[in-house]
Order: structure tokens, then sequence, then C-alpha cells
């Protein structure tokens, strides 16, 4: 009897979690444009371009444009020979993020894709900037934390950028 109730037992417990994640899932919604589908992480790395040491934000609308980058990025990482991808401009742009020049390791931009949001014709992207704490022990090397990012924008007319605390960062225009 006991080993028949262990075994319903299991059937009960797979019946709960089936009828949980059902619901979940159904709940959902499916199609939605919350802009996470527009939005791809091209590059990510510590060593961008930036010589100065406020952030800076830049929209990318050409392939030459972008070639350009690819290449100073590549210097400044020893002379690599990373080739830009091949982006069709008339659907797409680059957002090229930089947090500035810091005076050590520790620093770094995250980007979340699940908080990503259209309003109307505006996107709006959250990133976390990573900040080392006082005192913490951190490389000893000039930095310019960077990522870059392939956006759909071919409804949208603005790009505003927020920080962990939704304080507006950068807005830039795609047009």
């Amino acid at each position: 009897m006991q080993h028949n109730g262990v075994r319903l037992d299991k059937w009960f417990v797979f019946f709960l979690i089936s009828i949980f994640y059902g619901c979940w899932f159904s709940q959902q919604p499916h199609g939605a444009d919350d802009g996470s589908t527009r939005v791809e992480l091209l590059l990510k790395g510590t060593y961008g371009t930036r010589t100065l040491a406020e952030p800076a934000v830049a929209w990318i609308k050409d392939q030459s444009a972008l070639n350009t980058l690819y290449q100073e990025l590549n210097a400044r990482h020893g002379g690599k020979s990373n080739a830009a991808p091949q982006i069709d401009f008339k659907k797409f742009g680059i957002l090229f993020l930089e947090m500035g020049q810091k005076p050590s390791g520790g620093f770094a931009i995250n980007f979340d894709a699940s908080k990503t949001q259209v309003n109307k014709d505006n996107l709006v992207l959250h990133i976390n900037w990573k900040i080392p704490a006082e005192g913490m022990t951190v490389t000893q090397a000039i930095t310019s934390p960077f990522f870059m990012l392939k956006i759909k924008h071919t409804d949208i007319t603005s790009i505003l950028v927020l920080d962990q605390n939704n304080r507006a960062l950068f807005e830039t225009h795609t047009d």
C-alpha cells in the first residue's frame, strides 16, 4: 500500500507542477513587443575608445562609421583584427555606449535586456553602472568600459538609457 501511495504522491506533485507552469506560461504576453527582441548585444569590453572621464553615447547609422569604430577598438586592443559585422542599416542601428575612462579595474556596464521596453516611438534601455566599492582590490589599469548594441529602429525615433536607479543617462535620436 505504501508503495502505491508514494507512486500516487509523485503523480500528484507532477500534476500540480504541470498546472502551475501551464498557468504561468499562458499569462505571458505572446508576440507582444516588449523591446527585448529589438536589441542584441554585439560587443562588450573593458578597453573602449574613450579617453575622457565622462560617459558618452553614439548612434551609428552606417557601415563606414561602424568599420571605423571597430578599427579604433582593434587598435586599442593591440591591433586585433576583429571585423565589423555587416549590418542592414535600413532596419538597424548601433548604439555604442562608453562609461568613460576610469583609473582602475572594477568598473563595468551591464545591459539588462529583460527591462527593455518600447513606449510609443521611444525605446527605453536599462543599464547597470558597476562601480567598485571603496577599498575594494582592483586591477591597476586605466579602463574604459563599453558595450555595443544592435537595435531594430524601423518604428522608433529616440532611445532613452536609464541606470539601475531609473535615472536618465542619455537620450539619442535614431534619425
